[in-house]
């Protein structure tokens, strides 16, 4: 086959949806993710595959949350989400720390999110690759 189309990203092709369809699909992914990751520096130790049910949580749910991070106001004015979960709000995250007055704690616990976030990107990246290496070995 010379192309690929997994139903749980519901016509998306954003990472962000596909994460979550291979997660759900992969049993290679289940299997090594639901595993203390034992690489990286932000996400040591995360285990990224967990089950609600019958489905796989979303990895990107189980990044540290915005409301623990920073004050409510903060949190309310700018983000309105509970993770760092796209591009825009990791944009706006990264702003903050350049160009608002915020705590030292609050700078800190953003830029430790920021930094799971991009790390939990790139690995993303790479389980694609593993979830599609896995359907070319096994057709």
């Amino acid at each position: 086959a010379k192309h690929y189309y997994n139903p749980f990203t519901k016509g998306s092709n954003s990472l962000k949806a596909v994460l979550p369809a291979i997660m759900n699909s992969s049993p290679i992914l289940k299997e090594k993710y639901s595993q203390p990751l034992s690489v990286g520096i932000n996400l040591k130790n995360y285990v990224l595959c967990k089950k609600e049910g019958e489905k796989i949580v979303d990895p990107y749910t189980l990044l540290p949350k915005l409301d623990k991070i920073v004050g409510k106001n903060l949190h309310d004015f700018i983000f309105k989400k509970d993770s760092l979960k796209d591009g825009t709000a990791a944009m706006k995250a990264f702003q903050v720390l350049q160009f608002s007055d915020i705590s030292e704690k609050e700078k800190y616990a953003l830029r430790n999110a920021l930094l799971n976030y991009c790390e939990l990107d790139t690995l993303a990246m790479l389980m694609l690759f593993e979830h599609l290496n896995y359907l070319i070995q096994n057709n």
